[in-house]
């Protein structure tokens, strides 16, 4: 991968521990997720969590008389007390959700057994710090609190100058960049789940796609577009929700006039600075004298308006007995599943260009390769350059072909075996397989379930 992605790959690799979202649990939800990271007595555990929080990791208590918080779904206290669990080291479970758990796996060498009604016991506790996977195979821990998320900025070498500002901007700026790339990635694999390009990832590296995007492809067009948009779509969600001292809800909305009986009203999110930082942060460091620059910010662009064009009106009625006398309406983000399928259409008809330079004006810019073509708009994704054989395994472009893989036997599409398989056909398997089914809660609190037997059949390219 080139440096221009690299670096947004980068600070996802950095955040991966923290790129949870909070959420409210159920019982039953609760009670699996703990035996998943190897709590075996959950009773206790469900029973704190909800007298504690609601059972709502995001959960933020009202200070105590030394002035420290409690944060998240078990309550965790602030204090810096090294005998005592540091939330601030790790924003607690409000982000990590149940990262308490994996770091009591992973080397914590004791959490203290909550006690319904009466907080943690005292004993031996420590505190949580996560070994991070930085680039250049740098080791590191990252501290978020308020005092230190400027200088981790600082040491963001990988970045340019104008983007280590941006980070420094806020103490949250680093989680949202992570939770672009990360919804970028898992958007991009699954559009391309069932194509001969799967979106295959590398771990341990800043070239998380291997060589493929040094091809300046159409696959490469996607892949920044999406990125873009990534970034554009987690920090206005994280503009909405007041984690961002820069931005909160969009105003401008309110000074238009309705066409209808409604009125505006509400927290409409802000979706021009959400592209206003990704425009800044992502685009800053490409170079429009070159046709590898102005493609990558024909791409960018692309996927920051595939939000905007996408925007929903949200309303809800106010009145005696649901009578809807007045209706509110707001501005919210589509899913991100919506932009995901809509660049994936681009995908399919992007066009192929070249750069121009008209001397007269002195300016570049990107035109279709032939006038038979229809020139692309600002919405398009373009590309330089025809994509690589995705069919064989390519060890130096981290192509991993397609033998191996599953294919659908009765379709036509780019999942069926004719083409994922290249031409080479497939073998045909049955095998036994085991699944959990008919899973159920039983008070309190163990979720059990049965086991469904049965024979698959699966079609794999030769």
């Amino acid at each position: 991968m080139d440096r221009r992605f690299a670096i947004v790959v980068a600070v996802l690799l950095l955040l991966t521990p923290y790129a949870s979202l909070a959420k409210k649990f159920t019982r039953c939800g609760l009670a699996a997720e703990l035996k998943k990271h190897g709590i075996t007595d959950v009773r206790n555990w469900v029973c704190m969590a909800e007298s504690e929080s609601g059972m709502n990791s995001n959960a933020v208590g009202r200070p105590n008389r030394d002035n420290s918080r409690d944060y998240g779904i078990f309550q965790i206290t602030d204090d810096d007390d090294d005998e005592k669990l540091n939330a601030r080291d790790v924003e607690a479970d409000r982000v990590l959700h149940f990262k308490v758990f994996q770091a009591s796996r992973d080397g914590v060498e004791e959490i203290s057994m909550p006690v319904p009604g009466h907080g943690l016991l005292l004993g031996k506790q420590y505190r949580l710090q996560r070994t991070l996977g930085m680039p250049n195979s740098q080791q590191g821990t990252l501290d978020l609190t308020s005092n230190s998320y400027r200088d981790n900025c600082d040491r963001l070498l990988y970045l340019e100058e104008k983007q280590r500002e941006l980070c420094a901007l806020s103490q949250n700026i680093l989680t949202s960049l992570g939770l672009g790339a990360k919804m970028a990635i898992d958007e991009c694999q699954h559009q391309f789940r069932m194509s001969r390009w799967n979106c295959s990832t590398f771990g341990n590296t800043t070239a998380i796609f291997g060589g493929v995007l040094s091809v300046k492809s159409r696959e490469a067009a996607y892949v920044h577009a999406v990125s873009a948009a990534g970034i554009a779509y987690t920090v206005t969600r994280a503009c909405s929700r007041g984690e961002l001292n820069e931005c909160s809800c969009d105003s401008r909305v309110r000074s238009r006039k309705p066409k209808g009986k409604w009125q505006w009203g509400g927290c409409s999110e802000d979706i021009h600075f959400g592209e206003k930082f990704s425009r800044e942060f992502v685009d800053s460091h490409e170079n429009r004298d070159t046709a590898e620059g102005l493609m990558n910010l024909h791409n960018n662009e692309a996927g920051r308006r595939s939000i905007r064009s996408r925007m929903q009106r949200v309303c809800k009625c106010h009145g005696m007995s649901g009578s809807c006398s007045v209706r509110v309406c707001w501005r919210k983000l589509p899913p991100f599943r919506q932009v995901g399928d809509a660049l994936s259409a681009r995908y399919e008809g992007a066009s192929h260009v070249k750069m121009v330079d008209k001397k007269r004006r002195r300016i570049k810019k990107l035109r279709a390769v032939s006038r038979d073509y229809k020139q692309p708009n600002k919405t398009d994704l373009v590309f330089l350059e025809e994509s690589p054989d995705y069919c064989e395994r390519n060890e130096t472009m981290g192509v991993l072909g397609t033998r191996g893989r599953l294919c659908n036997r009765t379709s036509m599409g780019p999942d069926g075996c004719r083409l994922l398989c290249c031409g080479r056909g497939y073998q045909t398997r049955v095998r036994d397989v085991e699944e959990k089914c008919h899973c159920r809660f039983v008070w309190c609190c163990d979720v059990k379930c049965d086991t469904c037997r049965y024979k698959k059949e699966e079609h794999i390219c030769n």
